[in-house]
């Protein structure tokens, strides 16, 4: 059971970083067009990272940055619920 908590840790951070890439692109895109997008793909993990906090400075749009680093820490607490309350998922005969 614990390995289910931790899989679905992993696809929480995988889920919410994809959909925050795609909403940093999709704002890059209608900021700065086509080539600045494409651009922001081959940079990824700093797309990943400074465009939410842009978003939410420049336009008060928290949405993104709750999304990505919100995303981040659930799937952080549910690893460290699978990894440390395994006695949760199999408790002791």
């Amino acid at each position: 059971m614990s390995l289910v908590v931790s899989i679905f840790g992993y696809m929480v951070a995988f889920l919410c970083s994809l959909y925050g890439m795609w909403l940093s692109i999709d704002l890059i895109f209608d900021k700065f067009g086509f080539i600045a997008a494409a651009i922001s793909i081959a940079f990824f993990p700093a797309t990943l990272m400074v465009v939410p906090w842009y978003e939410a400075i420049a336009n008060s749009n928290w949405m993104i940055l709750q999304l990505v680093y919100g995303g981040l820490a659930f799937s952080m607490v549910l690893e460290f619920v699978a990894k440390n309350f395994r006695w949760l998922f199999f408790p002791a005969d």
